[in-house]
Formats: structure tokens, C-alpha cells, sequence
């Protein structure tokens, strides 16, 4: 099964006119993974420099944007048991963010306890770990 989703699109380097927002189908989680619908999501100084193609080791446009993530597990694919649906999850993407709904890798979610704050969570993701390298 596959569904109808809205994602943010970068499709050449440029200001932030070259931005659209596209409608595409997603399909179904693979295996080990689970598709999330984003709540929250970080639109950063390193989304603003892959729009600009001066970001070291980047994909090449066509990419949607979004380096980090707080979501709700919509569903899952095969062999994927970690988290269920509804469950609140993060990940650092890297990629993809930026859109309605997204298959990731259940290995690279966290669980969120439901009493935080999620923005904060949202913000955290991405800022403890570029912390962490200084």
C-alpha cells in the first residue's frame, strides 16, 4: 500500500524561491523500517547551505530537506517490532524531514516520552549532537 503525501523539494541550488512543495507517493515501510508522520520538524542552517549546494558531502537536488525529526509511528514494515503505531519517536535524518510522512529505519529512532515538550525535543535532536563534536 502506498500513500499521497505533500514534502518540501529542493530540485536545483538557488535562494528560497527554488523551494516547492510537491505531491508524491510514498510507498509502504521495508523491512526494519516504519513510516512517520512528522509533528515537528528542524529546518536548519545545514538544509539553508544544500539549498545553496555548498554543504560538504551532500545529496545532489533533487532532496527534501529536514535534518531532524519528532514523530508519530504510522506504521510498519515487516521484521519491524521496536515501536508501534502512535508511538512518539525522533531521528536525525539528515534528509527528508520535511515532509508529511517518511520511511525510516526503526534502528535510528529514539522513543519520546509523551510529557516533553516537543519542540524542545525537536530542537535538541540536532543541536546536542553538534555539540558533541566541540
Amino acid at each position: 500500500m502506498s500513500n499521497r503525501y505533500r514534502k518540501v523539494v529542493i530540485p536545483r541550488y538557488g535562494d528560497a524561491s527554488v523551494l516547492e512543495i510537491v505531491e508524491d507517493t510514498l510507498a509502504a515501510p521495508a523491512s526494519g523500517h516504519v513510516q512517520v508522520a512528522p509533528i515537528y520538524a528542524v529546518f536548519s542552517g545545514a538544509d539553508i547551505n544544500m539549498r545553496r549546494g555548498v554543504y560538504p558531502s551532500q545529496q545532489k537536488p533533487p532532496l527534501t530537506p529536514g535534518y531532524c525529526l519528532v514523530s508519530t509511528v504510522k506504521a510498519n514494515g515487516t521484521d519491524s517490532n521496536t515501536f508501534k503505531p502512535g508511538d512518539i519517536v525522533a531521528c536525525l535524518t539528515k534528509y527528508d524531514a520535511q515532509a508529511e510522512l517518511v520511511n525510516l529505519s526503526q534502528k535510528h529512532l529514539i522513543p519520546v516520552p509523551a510529557s516533553l515538550d516537543l519542540q524542545q525535543v525537536t530542537a535538541l535532536v540536532l543541536d546536542w549532537s553538534t555539540s558533541l563534536l566541540r
